[in-house]
């Protein structure tokens, strides 16, 4: 937990006005007071507390703004209840609430009953966790002085809550971990055995794509018609042709079978010929039944077995098959299965990777090695290693390729932060650095080994830092202003 404090008079604008009714004691210094403003700043994994309020003054009313945010999403907290807590060096603790105004916003009015330092807490419960900020010390200031203005950070950036809420933005504490030695590169999805599956022409005829921009990597449900196939030209034996041989061979095939069957039982034939004239017979039944499919249009249709995605089309809108060519290859939609080419010396060490990450839609999965291969291609002389990845449902297809991440050994300590905190800048990399509320510092760090989703920080950077793992960007161009606009919270 990260707890921040201060009254100062450099400003922002982020939209809130604190032009709420001041207690008039006829003195100029308390029309200076009503100048000065303070901060407490504190979060926790679930919650994100920051208060903008008047510096307060022993028995004048202080009007208290406050933000509550959720540090991952980085959105406004729309149901939290709290209550804070506000106790003098000496004397009993007050109890102060006031519920939300709108999402992530509340304003309540505390009148100190005496100067001095006083402890401030904030307790805390949503639908989903609860618990206690520590929100420091606010210090009241005497009737006949002035509170004490603590110096601006130098060089802070201010992005305001309203604006946090309104983008997509996130933040994520700099940590201490494993910094492993990692191989970057890239694998190609393939097919894993039994996963894919050739639909085969069921007659003959020219060929019409049912669905439209059938091509690889389009989902198909099963049961969905993909292509239809119709009557040939007239050169071409078409499909009334083979409804009438289909016909043909069937009467032929039922009448052996019926007379063998006799003659089997009169013991004038073998079980054996019994046996093959039965087998033509339904061969010749599938055959009519197929035929006898055709519409009224002199189309068959040929469906998807199963559920899958498109790999391979081997025919093209109305080329001419035969029966039995290979129309589409379709392979499960689950497929998930990575083809890695490296060196024989790195292959031979995979018992010894401690782990492999996938980037797959810009999240990075965890795989499994299910195979190495044993020799070495002439062509690229590396070996085939065959890596297992939870993809499902991710809009992986076969011929597809990923980003793979490989770490090997058991590395030494480091500070860790997600590689998407990083930003480059005329080759240099800087990261945002949340420093309070709504100020942001902008820092340059210098970079160790990249292993995928976490990145190593060898300097510029201290661990339990907040760093922007998303919308940095936008803290990058509130920095471009040249500006501090005036400080103020208007709702």
């Amino acid at each position: 937990m990260l707890v921040a404090c201060h009254s100062h008079d450099h400003g922002h604008d982020h939209g809130h006005s604190h032009d709420h009714g001041h207690t008039d004691h006829g003195s100029d210094a308390h029309d200076e007071h009503a100048e000065a403003r303070a901060q407490l700043w504190a979060w926790t994994p679930d919650l994100e507390m920051f208060v903008d309020l008047e510096a307060p003054t022993e028995g004048e009313p202080s009007v208290w703004a406050i933000h509550a945010t959720n540090p991952r999403a980085g959105n406004a907290v729309d149901t939290c209840d709290w209550t804070f807590v506000v106790q003098p060096s000496s004397g009993r603790e007050e109890a102060l609430t006031s519920p939300l105004e709108k999402p992530g916003y509340a304003e309540l009015t505390w009148t100190p009953s005496q100067s001095g330092p006083w402890k401030v807490l904030a307790r805390w419960t949503s639908p989903k966790a609860s618990g206690q900020l520590d929100l420091g010390e606010l210090v009241v200031a005497r009737r006949d002085e002035m509170p004490e203005e603590e110096p601006a950070h130098a060089g802070a950036v201010s992005v305001t809550k309203e604006q946090v809420w309104a983008i997509p933005f996130g933040v994520e504490m700099a940590q201490a971990g494993p910094v492993q030695h990692v191989i970057r590169g890239a694998g190609k999805w393939v097919s894993a055995p039994g996963e894919a599956a050739v639909l085969h022409a069921p007659g003959r005829g020219e060929v019409r794509h049912a669905m439209k921009a059938l091509v690889p990597g389009m989902s198909v449900a099963a049961g969905d018609v993909l292509f239809e196939l119709v009557s040939g030209n007239i050169g071409a034996p078409g499909f009334e042709a083979q409804r009438i041989e289909a016909e043909a061979e069937f009467a032929v095939a039922e009448s052996a079978f019926l007379r063998m069957t006799a003659l089997h039982e009169a013991g004038a034939t073998s079980r054996k010929e019994l046996d093959e004239a039965e087998k033509r017979w339904k061969l010749a039944r599938e055959a009519q039944t197929r035929a006898n499919a055709l519409g009224s249009q002199g189309a068959l249709e040929v469906r998807a077995p199963r559920a899958g995605v498109v790999r391979d089309v081997h025919v093209s809108q109305g080329e001419y098959v035969s029966e039995g060519q290979p129309l589409v290859t379709l392979a499960a939609s689950e497929t998930s299965l990575l083809e890695l080419n490296l060196s024989a010396q790195k292959a031979s060490q995979l018992s010894d990777w401690s782990n492999i990450a996938i980037e797959v839609g810009g999240e990075w999965l965890e795989g499994d090695v299910v195979s190495v291969g044993r020799a070495i291609s002439a062509q690229t002389g590396l070996v085939s290693v065959f890596v297992s990845c939870p993809a499902a449902g991710k809009g992986v297809f076969p011929g597809g390729f990923a980003e793979v991440s490989l770490r090997h050994g058991t590395g030494h300590d480091g500070l860790l932060i997600p590689s998407s905190a990083v930003m480059e800048r005329y080759g240099l990399h800087e990261v945002a650095v949340q420093i309070g509320g709504e100020s942001y510092d902008l820092r340059q760090v210098r970079l160790g080994a990249n292993m995928g989703e976490r990145v190593e920080v060898i300097s510029g950077l201290s661990a339990g830092e907040l760093v922007v793992v998303e919308g940095e960007y936008a803290v990058r161009m509130a920095s471009m202003k040249g500006s501090t606009p005036a400080h103020g919270h208007t709702h």
